[in-house]
């Protein structure tokens, strides 16, 4: 059996959609878990329309999502967990697809998939992948602490023997609770990629991770809390080359902040392609070294014809008050990547100043924060005074 659990917190709005995608799952053996974690709209009155069987619900007083889903594991009966967000909603064969894993690699933990995002009229927007997916053990623990190798947490399926050997979420987390239990999830287990997308995750106004810098804060304290040691333990242990453990080590040290150990390991790297350049770049212009970052930035274009390389570039060129190269690296930018919020941002109002500068290469499909699709049509179109129009979701 299956135990699927949904935390809920004032989900009125979709969440009878959600409940409603599990309940038509084509595997059928599973249990529905919602958790209603304190809700102050009416959410407890669609959850308690539905009469299923299978549907097991509780209530409790709000205490966040990570208390909410451990609430939820504490009573699940299910071999198998799976998650899902009360606005967003399964395929119908997600249980089946991912169940059906277990069984052609019986030594595996835990499964996870791609997933569609979607808007609140449930438009498909884009196909967020795996992009750094690593099936080694040791190799895909250390690329997570770089980056969340999984495209959103709900789409996890681990056997429950994985839990129990105590992995919980940490409750003292309102951002990124779920980058630590996915981390942990990959120190004790083997975890399997399936390449296909079984998952709607819906975007809108009111989602918990429009707070993209909270949501990088939460990341950056779980990476304090991991600890220095236990990182170059774990990045040691991988068996990616030299210069790759330095490029993940430098990364890490630039999610916390500590720009001269990132620079050391940076320094290191002996191979020139584009995303060692672009790390090179990135450290130079942290350290205040703006024409070195200039000319890194610069040879990055010319060896890859990258988004970000265009952005940070623009950036140097902005702080060196060179307004009309800066504005097209921002359009050329934009035209590689029309939902990059960093260069829609710098392209609308070049402020030398107040730029938005990329820490790292950005994935092939991007997450929308707060924000419209189509960013970069917002940002190069002009209003009647000549001046670019501003784009909705930025501060003013």
């Amino acid at each position: 059996m299956i135990s699927v659990i949904m935390p809920v917190f004032n989900g009125e709005k979709f969440v009878e959609k959600s409940i409603k995608s599990v309940l038509s799952q084509t595997h059928e053996d599973f249990e529905l878990i919602i958790v209603n974690d304190g809700s102050s709209d009416a959410s407890a009155g669609v959850i308690k329309k539905f009469s299923d069987s299978r549907i097991k619900y509780f209530h409790k007083r709000n205490g966040g999502a990570a208390s909410a889903r451990n609430l939820g594991m504490d009573q699940a009966k299910g071999e198998f967990l799976c998650f899902i967000d009360c606005d967003d909603t399964y395929k119908p064969e997600k249980l089946e697809i991912q169940l059906e894993e277990f069984s052609l690699n019986p030594d595996i933990d835990c499964v996870f998939c791609d997933c569609d995002v979607i808007d609140e009229d449930d438009n498909f927007l884009s196909v967020l992948k795996s992009q750094y997916y690593h099936p080694e053990k040791s190799n895909l623990l250390a690329t997570l602490l770089y980056r969340q190798v999984i495209p959103v947490p709900p789409v996890i399926m681990p056997r429950r023997r994985l839990i129990e050997k105590g992995i919980r979420y940490n409750e003292k987390l309102t951002h990124a609770e779920d980058y630590l239990f996915i981390i942990n999830l990959a120190s004790e287990g083997k975890i399997k990629y399936i390449e296909s997308s079984l998952y709607n995750h819906r975007r809108h106004k009111n989602n918990l991770t429009n707070s993209h810098g909270k949501q990088l804060q939460g990341e950056k304290a779980t990476i304090i809390e991991i600890g220095e040691s236990r990182i170059l333990e774990i990045v040691e242990q991988s068996s990616f080359t030299a210069d790759y453990k330095n490029f993940l080590l430098a990364n890490i040290y630039l999610k916390i902040d500590a720009v001269d150990k990132a620079i050391k390991h940076a320094e290191k790297i002996t191979e020139k392609n584009f995303s060692y350049v672009f790390l090179n770049g990135v450290t130079a212009f942290l350290s205040g070294n703006i024409p070195k970052a200039r000319e890194l930035f610069f040879d990055c274009v010319k060896i890859g014809h990258k988004a970000e390389a265009y952005n940070n570039l623009g950036v140097c060129r902005l702080i060196n008050n060179e307004i009309g190269s800066a504005g097209s690296d921002f359009s050329k930018a934009l035209d590689l990547q029309s939902d990059y919020m960093d260069a829609a941002y710098n392209f609308n109002y070049m402020d030398p100043v107040g730029y938005r500068f990329t820490k790292r290469e950005l994935r092939e499909t991007l997450m929308i924060y707060g924000c419209n699709q189509g960013v970069a049509t917002m940002a190069k179109k002009e209003d009647k005074r000549g001046r670019y129009g501003r784009i909705d979701g930025f501060p003013e």
